[in-house]
Order: structure tokens, then C-alpha cells, then sequence
């Protein structure tokens, strides 16, 4: 099959990370995929076997499927909706419930809701598959998953209490785990630089990992560092569903709870039964998300939309 993706950044983001693994492994798989952005720059910071190309190329190509990858914007929506892709599917990204608490029959923008109700579409984790199927039964599968070749325990000394993100953006809420480890040894990696070969030992690094997202589709950065077998305190929001277990994969706070997310680091750094158990559930729960055991579910799911 001829896979591609329409994108509006090759950057440093989490829906790029997961598009690329995606890709990686429909390659391994025998599947031809082709990633379309702007100026079809190569994504340089991930290794990535699938091809780029300008997204002006899609006027003539015709690949078996094309995902739309980013927020239906122009010119990404008409170009996506104008290509002569056999399937045109929509991956649901990081979206935030709240409007369909206060509308239910309506899925965000007015885009949204069309694109649910008339088009097959994919997301990242299985909390989006409920949502979405309200409005159209045919969806899924969500596809958020974890590279276990990068993202493993390494040995190294545990230099530090607590290694987290520091991404300053809104959604990321690092205020939070700011104000919850005052005092406590700490490092964070956001444009720090570290190589993608190297972020496994940075992680492994550190005791305990925290996280305070408000918001998210799948949150790469407690999965990858629960892979890397270091104790979780995150927020107890969907993005983190999954793998995310109170008490048994990893310790839950409410959003913005800075004086919890302190209180649970502390417990974890004195209680090394409480340490072992969640580190050694959370590498078990992490596994089933392997992007090699995720993935094949995608080519299944668009060979019978073909």
C-alpha cells in the first residue's frame, strides 16, 4: 500500500515523533509512505525511512490513503480534501473535550464535526476512540505508542531526584512541577539538545519522573520516561489513560496539584517497595504499546477501508 501524511511541520513535536515511528514500521512492513509538508524538508532530528515531498505534489499523486496531520486549516484542509487519495482520513491530535460537555452534538469546529461524521478517522489514544465514535461508529485505531528501541532503562548512576520536560508551552504546565520539586535535585531535557540516542540515559537518570500536562492526545513524555523504567507522577487526564495506572503504573494528581505531585515524589523517594512495584508494573504496561505491536493495527484497519 501507498501510505502518506500531510503535515504542517517536520519540527520537534509529539504528532511528528508519532507519525515518523508510525512510518518507520509501515516501512519494516513493506508498505511504501510518503510524509507531505510545506517545503517536503526531511525531519532531520528523528530518523525517519519514509520519503518527504512538497505538499504542492498531491495536485497528481495518488496514494491508497492520505492522513490529514495537523488542525483542518487552510490550505492543509482543501489540499487534503481536493487530493486524489483513494481513502482520505483525518488522525484526531491532542483535541480537548470541553466543547462537547457544553455542545454534545457538536465535535469541536464546525470542520471537526464534518470531518467525524463523513470521513474515517484515527487519533492517539482510546479515550478519543469514545468520544469520536458518538458521532461516527467507524473509527479508530488510535495509534500513540512508544519507540522501545530508543526508549529503555539504561544503566546509569541515579544522579538526580527528578528529571522531567520544563516545555513551557500552556498545555505542558510546568509551573506545576516547578513549584513541586523546590529543593529537590532535578534536570530537565527541553531544547537541551540531547540527541535522540541519548535521551534514554538522560531519563534513566533521574529517581523519579514528573509531569503536570493539562492537555494532551497521548503524553510521549510519561510514556517514554515509564519505558525507561523511572517512577511516574503525572496528572490524571486522558492523555495518560492508557498506561497510566494509580498505584500500580504510576502515581495520579490532579491538574495543577503542585503540594500531591511533591507529596507523591517524596513517598517515592523513601518507599523503594512502592519504587520497584510501579517501576516494574509501568515497564510491563508500557510494552503493549510498542510501536511495532500498534502499528500493524493501522495497516489492517486501511486495508479493509481499501
Amino acid at each position: 500500500m501507498w501510505i502518506a501524511w500531510l503535515i504542517s511541520s517536520g519540527g520537534i513535536f509529539g504528532s511528528v515523533r508519532e507519525m515518523i515511528e508510525t512510518s518507520n514500521v509501515l516501512v519494516d512492513l513493506g508498505h511504501k509512505v510518503t510524509i507531505y509538508t510545506p517545503q517536503g524538508v526531511d525531519a532531520k532530528w528523528l530518523p525517519c525511512k519514509a520519503n518527504f515531498r512538497k505538499m504542492g505534489h498531491l495536485d497528481k499523486d495518488c496514494p491508497d490513503v492520505l492522513f490529514l496531520m495537523t488542525t483542518p486549516e487552510e490550505p492543509y484542509f482543501s489540499i487534503w480534501k481536493n487530493s486524489k487519495a483513494k481513502i482520505k482520513s483525518y488522525c484526531m491530535m491532542g483535541y480537548a473535550t470541553d466543547a462537547l460537555h457544553k455542545e454534545p452534538d457538536r465535535f469541536l469546529s464546525e470542520k471537526h464535526n464534518w470531518i467525524v461524521k463523513n470521513h474515517w478517522c484515527i487519533c492517539d489514544g482510546s479515550w478519543q476512540l469514545r468520544d469520536m465514535k458518538r458521532f461516527n461508529p467507524d473509527v479508530g485505531p488510535a495509534i500513540g505508542g512508544v519507540n522501545l528501541d530508543q526508549f529503555h532503562p539504561v544503566e546509569v548512576p541515579k544522579s538526580v531526584d527528578v528529571v522531567w520536560s520544563n516545555d513551557p508551552r500552556p498545555r505542558k504546565d510546568s509551573i506545576t512541577v516547578a513549584k513541586a520539586i523546590n529543593g529537590l535535585s532535578n534536570d530537565f531535557y527541553f531544547k537541551k539538545g540531547i540527541p535522540q540516542d541519548k535521551i534514554a540515559e538522560f531519563l534513566s537518570k533521574g529517581r523519579v519522573f514528573a509531569d503536570s500536562h493539562v492537555r494532551g492526545g497521548w503524553c510521549n513524555p510519561v510514556a517514554e520516561a515509564m519505558a525507561c523504567g523511572v517512577p511516574v507522577v503525572c496528572t490524571n487526564i486522558p492523555c495518560n489513560e492508557d498506561f497510566a495506572i494509580h498505584g500500580r503504573t504510576a502515581l495520579l494528581v490532579e491538574p495543577g496539584d503542585w503540594q500531591k505531585m511533591r507529596e507523591y515524589i517524596e513517598l517515592l523517594l523513601t518507599d523503594i517497595d512502592l519504587y520497584n512495584d510501579l517501576r516494574d508494573e509501568g515497564l510491563a504496561r508500557i510494552a503493549k504499546f510498542d510501536y511495532r505491536l500498534v502499528t500493524p493495527k493501522l495497516a489492517d484497519a486501511i486495508q479493509r477501508h481499501l
